[in-house]
């Protein structure tokens, strides 16, 4: 129904608050969003750079000089207080599409992928929120995505205090 979420921000807001902090971070390692150390249960999933590429690896805005740490859970449950290129992001994105975390190259070669089985319950229930976000939250306006069956989230990208910001968007087709 069309009152499942009145705001994709306010389904990952929720997600967020009942994930807790501890949650969210092995959310952020798991996806290749955030780094774990070496032996750690996501350490295979980061990724910093993409040999061949000039990617910046992702990382906490309060990592960044002179930007303002963001250190509400409901803020960083919905992308806040988090950089990452847009290619880290269409990884993580490839994670909900394919259940498996891709390595990402140039060369066309095989690449160890990171397996997602062990969390389809909540792949399917935060698909739910990139679903809402299409059909009745702010990528609504994108009209073109609804009718492909698309899901995905939108977002900003905040330019300096002086600089402009950007509106994108990330998903993936067809929403299951």
């Amino acid at each position: 129904s069309s009152d499942v979420c009145s705001s994709d921000l306010v389904f990952f807001c929720q997600c967020g608050l009942g994930l807790e902090d501890a949650g969210l971070v092995r959310a952020m390692q798991r996806f290749g969003l955030s780094p774990s150390r070496p032996g750690e249960p996501f350490a295979a999933c980061w990724q910093p750079a993409v040999p061949g590429l000039p990617t910046t690896a992702p990382r906490a805005v309060r990592d960044a000089p002179g930007k303002r740490a963001v250190t509400s859970l409901p803020d960083r449950s919905i992308g806040y207080g988090a950089e990452a290129s847009p290619l880290h992001v269409a990884r993580a994105y490839a994670a909900f599409a394919t259940g498996a975390l891709p390595t990402l190259g140039v060369r066309a070669e095989a690449r160890p992928r990171v397996p997602q089985h062990d969390v389809v319950a909540e792949l399917q229930f935060a698909e739910r929120g990139l679903i809402a976000c299409v059909d009745h939250g702010t990528g609504k306006a994108l009209h073109r995505l609804q009718a492909l069956g698309a899901c995905g989230k939108t977002g900003t990208a905040e330019g300096t205090v002086a600089g402009p910001n950007n509106a994108w968007f990330a998903g993936y087709l067809p929403a299951t």
